[in-house]
């Protein structure tokens, strides 16, 4: 999972994929999802997500 302030959802899974961090868990067995999510300062909520599975 991958938080972003003030970028896009598609930023954070950006950095999911090029920080490699899946293949740090691929050994578990265990399923890898990705979440990626964009936060917004001004209404203080989850402007966006997305989850690759």
């Amino acid at each position: 999972m991958e938080l972003k302030v003030g970028q896009s959802a598609e930023a954070a899974l950006q950095q999911i994929d090029l920080k490699q961090y899946p293949e740090r868990f691929a050994l578990s067995g265990l399923p890898i999802v990705r979440v990626g999510l964009s936060f917004d300062m001004e209404t203080r909520t989850i402007a966006d997500w997305q989850i690759i599975e």
